[in-house]
């Protein structure tokens, strides 16, 4: 099982994951938010929301590149982000992630950004502070690991 925790206010993740043999192994992962509201929702949150940091005015048909000012300083290497659409927004506003799942490899360390399409016919208006996609920490196994299961 692993679970990630998040204290509001601290700059850092912690995945601790417990193996079949009850044996736990803890990785860190640095994330620097310079707005700091871009963090789990709840204790039970699957997913992190990722905050617009300007206003943008996405049209219909169009897809822009969304700036977070979230940037993740330390991710082990067995470890990526996966962004993806926040359904609630997919739903009401015909508005996803377009590139969903947007992988974050542990050695990127420039801004996350988000690149939304809007599928509707009305321009969707993205204000500062509005959360525009989730984003998960997840495991990864090597080519290695891989093929060692099969």
């Amino acid at each position: 099982m692993t679970t990630f925790s998040y204290k509001k206010g601290k700059k850092c993740l912690v995945q601790t994951t417990t193996c079949s043999s009850g044996k736990e192994f803890k990785k860190m992962i640095k994330i620097r938010d310079t707005l700091e509201w871009s963090f789990y929702e709840t204790k039970e949150s699957a997913c992190f929301g990722l905050r617009s940091r300007k206003h943008y005015i996405l049209q219909p048909k169009k897809r822009i590149l969304v700036s977070t000012g979230v940037y993740i300083d330390k991710m082990d290497a067995d470890l990526h982000g996966q962004m993806n659409s926040k359904s609630v927004i997919a739903y009401k506003y015909g508005v996803v992630v377009f590139n969903a799942p947007g992988i974050i490899d542990a050695d990127y360390k420039d801004e996350i950004k988000v690149l939304p399409y809007n599928y509707s016919e009305e321009d969707y208006i993205i204000k500062r502070g509005n959360a525009v996609a989730h984003m998960q920490i997840t495991k990864m196994l090597s080519l290695q690991q891989q093929k060692a299961l099969q």
